[in-house]
């Protein structure tokens, strides 16, 4: 409405002062004109005149307004990391303004593609419980869009790699497919058409995240917020979704069973007590995993 209001108090002012002027040097040529002409000429002076005035003083707005929602054009990435920073340090950090910083160091290319990783892998550091529920949903679908899923393949294990693995932990196997995590009459937990990494310490996958609490008859309620930062915050921080291999019993071979999910269990805690969940993982490429991943994790089991 402001831009309105100005749009007839100012510009219009200008559109008819401007005609005036014009009709006016009409009136006084020395050959007879229509008495008609003069009134178009007029009309048509002002109308363009404000209109021109328009576009133009909106085609300044708007890189006015470009400019006050990134206002890094002229900083460097260790500033805008900062910006980022301070922002997740507030108590309801702004999804909106952390998420430009990060799209649009990535589309003015001031940056490499590894040096942008690490923007991604500093600001989950920063705050990994709302970068996890928050920020990751967001730029794995954007940047899916951009890198492909090769690139994402790459930029997650770059970031896991650099900023999540403990000490002496490393990745000995990757694979895609979808895993499930069922504690009976609780909860299941799922990561769909993902990558899957199986470190020496856990499982680490990046996907869409499912969280399905069971309810009465058998039914089951989808991703209820407070459940599912429950779940985050409990977990150790992990640039994805973790999933334990410790305590790890009950390994299932799919090929003895002619099965093609390899699934097994694992205590909840250390607690000899503690109930039982269910691990399924679901290879998209069966023959990706097989006897392979059933080995890597037999070797588990038997040292639990």
């Amino acid at each position: 409405m402001e831009r309105l209001k100005d749009f007839w108090s100012g510009y219009a002012c200008f559109g008819l002062i401007v005609g005036v002027a014009i009709f006016t040097i009409t009136l006084n040529f020395d050959y007879t004109l229509p008495e008609w002409l003069p009134t178009v000429i007029f009309g048509i002076s002002w109308i363009s005149v404000t209109l021109i005035c328009w576009i133009i003083d909106d085609m300044i707005e708007k890189t006015r307004a470009k400019k006050r929602m990134t206002g890094i054009e002229t900083n460097t990435p260790n500033q805008v990391l900062d910006r980022i920073k301070n922002a997740l340090k507030m108590k309801k950090p702004s999804i909106y303004e952390i998420l430009s910083y990060l799209y649009i160091l990535q589309a003015t290319k001031l940056l490499s593609n590894f040096e942008f990783f690490d923007i991604i892998g500093q600001t989950f550091q920063s705050n990994p419980k709302f970068f996890m529920l928050s920020i990751y949903p967001n730029i794995r679908s954007k940047f899916r869009k951009i890198y492909g899923d090769e690139g994402m393949q790459v930029m997650n294990k770059n970031i896991l790699e650099k900023f999540c693995l403990d000490e002496g932990e490393q990745i000995i196997y990757e694979l895609n497919g979808t895993i499930r995590k069922k504690v009976p009459k609780k909860y299941t937990i799922k990561v769909l058409y993902g990558t899957i990494y199986v470190t020496n310490y856990r499982i680490v996958v990046h996907g869409k995240f499912v969280f399905e609490i069971e309810v009465a008859f058998g039914g089951s309620f989808r991703n209820p917020k407070e459940t599912k930062i429950a779940y985050i915050s409990n977990s150790t921080p992990c640039y994805g979704y973790a999933f334990p291999i410790r305590n790890l019993h009950g390994l299932i071979n799919p090929s003895a069973f002619n099965n093609h999910n390899l699934s097994y269990s694992v205590k909840q805690d250390e607690n000899l007590y503690s109930d039982d969940c269910r691990i399924t993982i679901d290879a998209s490429k069966k023959e990706d995993y097989g006897e392979k991943l059933f080995a890597i994790l037999d070797k588990f089991q038997r040292i639990n």
